[in-house]
């Protein structure tokens, strides 16, 4: 698990920095080509808007578990915001080098609501 971190908590630092920055090219900057095909700017934005509105400021996180699934690694984190105490994060990264980011989901009761 210690390698797994050494490569994917820098992916996941620069998705949780550009969700607050705002910065769709630095969202996208790691993703393979499916991910960047299924997370246009406008989806970006989406996501900036719900978690602004529906769980507000990020406060912490921590990562949970790591899982491994054929040729990927899914980093869960959980996310503790000011009107959501844990949203869940899931971010997919290929194993192989050079490593992207290959999925993204994330939840809670107040986002599903």
């Amino acid at each position: 698990q210690t390698a797994v971190l050494e490569y994917g908590e820098p992916l996941a630092e620069n998705i949780f920095s550009a969700l607050q920055s705002g910065s769709y090219d630095d969202f996208t900057r790691d993703m393979d080509d499916a991910m960047l095909k299924a997370m246009p700017e406008k989806s970006f934005n989406d996501i900036r808007e719900l978690l602004a509105t529906k769980a507000g400021a990020c406060e912490s996180r921590s990562i949970k578990t790591i899982t491994e699934s054929g040729d990927y690694m899914a980093l869960i984190y959980a996310a503790s915001y000011e009107k959501s105490p844990e949203v869940t994060f899931r971010i997919v990264i290929t194993k192989a080098e050079p490593h992207k980011v290959s999925g993204l989901w994330m939840n809670s009761p107040e986002l599903s609501k």
